[in-house]
């Protein structure tokens, strides 16, 4: 955090810097630098949320601005899209980031994010136009791309939908890019390629399940339910249902003449009929309404489904008669259960679906309390939709703790998960007798779980703060003798004390630097940028990398250190200079003031920010004490800072909080340093301009009533005054005399 030209810009500046890179004038069809960045080459690693890597570049978000801040193309800093080669981060020098795209990427779903595929960056930002009552649209959310290297940026939209908290997901596939989104409980495709949007699911009451562990996967799974009379006036529901899925690239084609409409998808097709439609918009008619039905347009129909078929729940009970949802190949390969099956999916994650049934007997419906998972490549030509529930994969005997919040992992073909019970961490396999204990205590519970990296599970504990354990140990290794063993490498460690912000996308990693949206406040106020902390380890082939348990210890006891050093410091004034060094690695504001303080406190203060000795410290305080070879550790950036751009406005608050936050004059102080002379002067000065004021005042009274008296004498017809002030021999009755003569002889 600098307030430099070099750290922190302006988003003028930087145009001003980069040589006025920007052009968007109205003859461009789209937005662009002037001065395009290098294009990255090579790979995409991990799709989605708010920083993805592509080759050598990682792209980011740069913060959380609000969506409905400023979105005109060129003014946006904050929530723009930057990006730093992968090298600069991995060695700290994060003020080496580069302007990419400066709109808002402002969409409210921070389970989405952005997503590379080809050259190409696809994101939501909130419209620049207006309604027709001058409001901006800023709740509702454009879809746009940009290229990569910042050449081509999109002035219009692909789409747009009403609200900014869509949730959606681009995904490739054969080459092509599609947008998958639920849209008020209707799902859609938008094919980036033709512009055609296929309406692939429709249902008020249908919850959908999008991959919660590949952004990139476009198959979404949900259940429907199985009507009988569909096209009739007198529908109704079976008790059982159906689970299907459903690709992004899944095709519709009506017939209107035979009222159906025919679904395509990588290994089905499936033709469903409405005919009596036609009989209900014909009744509809008759009696002097509207037509409900357009036949032509499948999205009006009763059922709207273009996905495959993956589970029937079909049975014998009731004595159901088979309906056109289910696969009649299937039906007659399969002897059908006496009683059928209702499911609910919990998640779609680990290339398949987690799901629960309930068994329909005689009209009942009876719970099942096991949770089974289906691998999506086991949904093939061979896999029969009935005959399948008689050979499911059961990943635990009960639900108590394998819920949604669990977070659920493969390993050697076993279904594993984590969860939380009692403030105690465990984990669990349908093949261990009891769970095992991985932590006794301190957690919050198993909505705290965010993800799992190499051998490590990453959570919070309920407040914003980060930590990470070995989840792979088994009973033996979390024996409670061990843990306050120096080499202990199973235990739970907090990872400094940064604060991440909760409520935008959770945190994510570029090889082992953990980026994340900051909510630690600087001054009482947190302006929301994204921060970094490298966790990079000293052994490159030592746990792929990444600091082992006891690295991250050592690491953030220096950062424990450091802090009681800075909390220990009695002085609050001079705490706080120490403190704004720490933060920002500057000492120009407190240079500013540096005359205020005393001459003991500053030399306390010079000693700590110049790493000397001072009076009254020894060299161990200071020189030797918080240096780690040749790096000192009494600077917030050796731990993590921040990535990216402050906006102008940011800049200046934070440059405010910081004067505040040291010493400073008050106006006590400026009355009692005021010195004496000035004081008699101003005095002195004031009684010379009071009878100066005086003066003037009985002046201009004296020069009033002189001219009364003059107004006087000559209403009155008297002889004119004269004022023989200067001139004694004046004759000042020669004027009168004649005067009274003339009027004599006139009369």
């Amino acid at each position: 955090m600098k307030f430099t030209a070099k750290k922190i810009l302006s988003f003028v500046a930087a145009a001003t810097v980069l040589g006025s890179t920007l052009a968007f004038t109205a003859c461009n069809k789209n937005y662009s630098l002037d001065n395009p960045l290098t294009m990255p080459t090579g790979d995409v690693v991990e799709n989605g949320g708010f920083v993805v890597q592509k080759g050598d570049y990682a792209y980011f978000i740069n913060g959380a601005e609000n969506y409905d801040a400023d979105n005109t193309y060129g003014n946006v800093v904050k929530g723009s899209l930057m990006r730093i080669a992968t090298a600069d981060l991995w060695a700290g020098d994060y003020d080496k980031a580069e302007l990419v795209v400066p709109m808002l990427f402002s969409a409210q779903n921070f389970d989405a994010g952005i997503y590379i595929y080809g050259d190409y960056v696809y994101y939501g930002t909130a419209p620049v136009d207006e309604d027709l009552y001058g409001n901006t649209l800023t709740s509702s959310l454009d879809f746009k791309r940009a290229k990569l290297d910042g050449s081509d940026t999109m002035k219009e939209e692909y789409f747009r939908v009403s609200t900014n908290s869509l949730e959606y997901r681009f995904v490739e596939i054969d080459d092509v890019v599609y947008c998958l989104y639920n849209e008020n409980g209707t799902l859609k495709s938008y094919n980036t390629e033709t512009d055609v949007t296929t309406t692939l699911v429709s249902g008020s009451s249908i919850t959908y399940y999008f991959d919660e562990t590949d952004a990139e996967n476009g198959t979404v799974y949900y259940t429907m339910p199985v009507a009988k009379n569909v096209d009739k006036a007198s529908k109704t529901d079976e008790k059982y249902n159906q689970l299907y899925r459903v690709s992004a690239d899944a095709t519709v084609t009506v017939d209107a003449n035979t009222v159906s409409y025919t679904v395509k998808g990588k290994g089905y097709e499936k033709t469903y009929n409405f005919a009596g439609l036609k009989d209900l918009n014909k009744e509809a008619k008759d009696n002097g309404n509207d037509e409900p039905y357009d036949l032509s347009d499948y999205t009006t129909y009763p059922y709207v489904n273009a996905g495959e078929l993956v589970l029937d729940g079909i049975s014998m009970a009731g004595e159901i008669t088979p309906t056109q949802f289910s696969d009649a190949a299937d039906l007659a390969d399969a002897t059908l259960n006496e009683f059928g099956y209702t499911y609910t999916v919990q998640s779609n994650e680990n290339g398949g679906v987690y799901f629960t049934r309930a068994k329909v007997l005689a009209g009942d419906v009876t719970e099942i309390s096991e949770l089974y998972f289906i691998d999506g490549s086991a949904v093939n030509s061979t896999w029969n939709t009935v005959s399948a529930n008689n050979t499911l994969t059961v990943v635990s005997k009960d639900t108590a703790n394998a819920t949604a919040a669990a977070l659920f992992y493969t390993n050697d073909d076993k279904h594993y998960y984590l969860y939380v019970q009692d403030g105690a961490l465990y984990k669990t396999t349908i093949d261990e007798e009891e769970p095992i204990e991985i932590l006794p205590d301190g957690m919050g519970s198993s909505d705290n779980l965010l993800f799992i990296k190499d051998n490590y599970l990453y959570y919070t504990d309920g407040s914003n703060h980060l930590f990470r354990v070995d989840y792979t140990g088994n009973k033996a290794t979390y024996n409670p003798l061990n843990f306050d063993l120096d080499d202990y490498a199973y235990g739970a460690e907090q990872i400094l004390k940064i604060e991440y912000d909760t409520t935008w996308y959770a945190p994510k990693f570029v090889g082992n630097t953990l980026l994340y949206g900051t909510a630690q406040p600087t001054n009482g106020t947190n302006y929301k940028y994204v921060y970094g902390v490298n966790l990079a380890g000293a052994k490159a082939s030592v746990n792929n990398g990444m600091m082992t348990t006891q690295e991250l210890k050592a690491f953030s006891e220096k950062y424990t250190e450091i802090n009681d050093f800075l909390d220990g410091v009695e002085d609050s004034e001079t705490q706080s200079a120490m403190r704004y060094y720490f933060r920002t690695g500057e000492i120009e504001l407190y240079n500013a003031v540096k005359s205020l303080y005393e001459k003991e406190e500053s030399n306390e203060i010079d000693a700590f920010v110049g790493h000397t000795v001072s009076a009254n410290k020894s060299a161990t305080d200071y020189t030797k004490k918080f240096k780690d070879g040749d790096k000192f550790y009494d600077v917030e950036s050796y731990f993590y800072q921040m990535l990216g751009t402050v906006n102008e406005t940011d800049q200046d608050a934070m440059k405010a909080g910081w004067e505040t936050y040291l010493r400073h004059e008050t106006e006590e102080e400026t009355e009692d340093e005021f010195p004496g002379w000035a004081i008699a002067l101003i005095i002195v000065g004031s009684v010379l301009v009071a009878g100066a004021v005086a003066f003037i005042v009985i002046w201009q009274v004296n020069k009033a009533k002189k001219a009364q008296r003059e107004q006087e004498i000559v209403s009155l017809g008297k002889r004119k005054y004269i004022d023989t002030t200067d001139d004694k021999s004046i004759d000042v009755y020669a004027d009168d005399a004649v005067e009274e003569t003339s009027d004599e002889t006139q009369e």
